[in-house]
């Protein structure tokens, strides 16, 4: 591996845990602000939530937007 590659690693590793942390509080969010029961993560996939992570929303304003799309 390279020192190019590692460090590219190391920066995918470290976003991919600060997404595994917002995952959590998206979960907590939906359970304890807005009463949603069922592990939103776990239903949808995390996949589904990334655009809303990667575009900077926090784990209520995604949640907002996302419900606002079933309207």
């Amino acid at each position: 591996m390279t020192k190019e590659e590692a460090v590219q690693e190391y920066y995918d590793n470290v976003k991919n845990s600060k997404f595994v942390t917002w995952l959590s509080s998206l979960t907590s969010v939906a359970m304890e602000s807005h009463g949603i029961t069922a592990d939103v993560v776990e239903t949808c996939g995390p996949e589904c939530w990334w655009d809303y992570y990667d575009e900077g929303l926090t784990p209520e304003a995604a949640l907002l937007e996302d419900m606002s799309c079933g309207e």
